[in-house]
């Protein structure tokens, strides 16, 4: 079962599990044209152990100098596999494979901008099965030891953009303007008990309406509203005050609507790749979940009412 490059996640499940299946029978393909997984010995037992041994050593027969690999299915399905495989690893295996691949990959300047580029579209975006951020945290890292410029300033723009907001920090601050033309910031709307969902939206993006209406409608979040556990807090960050103010009308009155000042998309302070882009927070304003999904947020909001 192949991972393709425009990420069939019906697949993914069945994939991983392959790779599972593969490391546990020591199949050092998973098909005939796959590039070949390491041979782990019957005597290492675990998951982890077993795919410690793997990204260990997973990149020893791969030639890095043949340009023609590039691109093609074989060289993308290794790095999917080898990227799969990370997330099974411990974090001292892990941390030392990945540190290899990125010296491995400075031995051919071409072989470094493919792998580059191809692992954040893997790592990175949103709608990749293999999406994993302190992972993709870890390669750049790497990467920023690269002597090719061009890499070395993506990764470190990369490193600022993505470490924000990470879980577990205290989301970013930023000046807000209200409806009524007063300025405020983020934090100084962030209620004094429960939770905060934060929405950065578009009211020209069709996903944007999708979710903004499901959010207007879901029942565990119009409760948690009006018990006040929840504050929503919907920002637009998109520049045009214009376009904002005439859609304040559609936005539910017991949302804290807002509009960027310029603080979010001129400094880079929130990973703003798709819209809409959810946040949920404590009152605290620690980040609970970043790039959230409606679905986690409703769930979350379940589990905290019982």
């Amino acid at each position: 079962m192949k991972l393709f490059p425009m990420f069939r996640t019906s697949h993914h499940g069945l994939h991983r599990a392959l790779l599972l299946i593969a490391i546990f029978i020591s199949s050092p393909r998973l098909l005939a044209q796959d590039y070949p997984l390491p041979q782990v010995p019957d005597s290492i037992l675990s998951v982890n152990a077993r795919a410690n041994y793997v990204v260990e050593r997973f990149w020893q027969h791969y030639d890095f100098a043949d340009t023609t690999l590039l691109g093609t299915l074989y060289a993308e399905q290794a790095l999917a596999n080898y990227l799969t495989m990370l997330t099974y690893a411990d974090d001292g295996p892990r941390n030392a494979s990945i540190a290899h691949f990125a010296e491995a990959c400075r031995s051919n300047r071409q072989a470094e901008q493919y792998f580059f580029k191809t692992t954040e579209r893997y790592l990175y975006y949103n709608d990749s099965p293999l999406r994993n951020e302190p992972i993709y945290l870890q390669v750049l890292s790497r990467f920023m030891l690269s002597d090719d410029e061009g890499i070395r300033l993506r990764s470190q723009y990369m490193l600022g953009l993505v470490g924000r907001n990470m879980p577990g920090t205290m989301v970013s601050n930023c000046q807000l303007r209200l409806p009524d033309e007063s300025l405020t910031t983020l934090h100084s709307l962030l209620p004094q008990s429960g939770a905060c969902i934060v929405v950065f939206y578009d009211p020209d993006c069709e996903t944007c309406l999708s979710t903004l209406f499901r959010l207007k409608y879901s029942v565990p979040l119009r409760n948690a509203i009006s018990q006040g556990r929840l504050r929503l807090i919907a920002i637009y960050a998109e520049g045009d005050e214009k376009q904002w103010r005439e859609t304040l009308g559609e936005m539910p009155k017991n949302w804290t609507v807002a509009m960027d000042t310029g603080d979010v998309r001129e400094q880079s302070l929130f990973d703003l790749k798709s819209m809409p882009t959810l946040l949920l927070l404590k009152a605290n304003g620690e980040v609970v979940i970043k790039d959230a999904t409606f679905k986690e947020l409703e769930q979350h909001l379940l589990n905290t009412a019982q």
